[in-house]
């Protein structure tokens, strides 16, 4: 996994999220973890997670094409003239 590079977040919601993982590590549990810990989970999670989070995207991203397709369809035989 050591060749493997999470995805690319934002070094702003990046920093939220490691000081979230600090957060619950703290309240949750009652362990105390630093930065470079909740870096490392957080990197774990994202590579492990990857692959399903962007099929999903994907999949709901087929959805609202599909929907706006069938939405367009029906707009246009509306405009059929008998």
């Amino acid at each position: 996994m050591n060749d493997i590079k999470p995805p690319v977040i934002s070094p702003e919601r990046k920093q939220i999220l490691i000081h979230e993982i600090i957060d619950y590590f703290a309240t949750e549990k009652d362990i105390q973890i630093g930065i470079i810990a909740a870096e490392e989970i957080l990197n774990f999670f994202l590579i492990m997670l990857n692959k399903e989070i962007y099929n999903q995207a994907i999949e709901d991203t087929q959805k609202v094409v599909r929907q706006g397709m069938e939405n367009t369809i029906v707009t246009i035989d509306s405009l059929v003239k008998l």
